[in-house]
């Protein structure tokens, strides 16, 4: 029986629609090891953040401490606080973790957003606020 599943996804790769589907495959594989390295240096980096901003060109700390920015942070997180509840659990962060890895949808699983989420989560209540949200978006523009 083994064998002859195996004959079968053999004799389905070899086809147009099995290459394409094993390419989509090995692409989807690449991203959430994209997502993965993003996760640990997120983690890794976070952590000296306040040293590193004391050396940002004033201009760019003047920008990202700007009320413009805060109100366009506000409005990305209204954006994905689908549920409205005034806060983001891991699964609403999807869009932010796929863009910053720049990977496929389907490459992020919610596991790695529930890490991401860890990063950020500063009061660790399991969700991110809206402060911590802007504090983020802070740490990754």
């Amino acid at each position: 029986l083994y064998f002859a599943r195996f004959q079968c996804m053999m004799s389905f790769l070899n086809t147009p629609d099995g290459s394409r589907a094993a390419k989509e495959a090995r692409r989807i594989m690449a991203d959430s090891k994209k997502v993965e390295d993003l996760i640990a240096s997120l983690r890794q980096d976070r952590r000296h953040i306040n040293r590193v901003v004391p050396f940002l060109p004033e201009r760019l700390q003047n920008e990202l401490f700007s009320e413009q920015f805060t109100l366009s942070s506000l409005e990305k997180f209204e954006d994905l606080d689908v549920d409205g509840s005034g806060c983001l659990e891991s699964h609403e962060l999807l869009p932010i973790v796929v863009d910053l890895a720049q990977a496929l949808h389907h490459a992020v699983d919610e596991d790695q957003c529930r890490r991401f989420l860890e990063i950020f989560d500063d009061d660790k209540t399991g969700v991110v606020s809206k402060a911590e949200f802007v504090n983020a978006m802070r740490f990754v523009a």
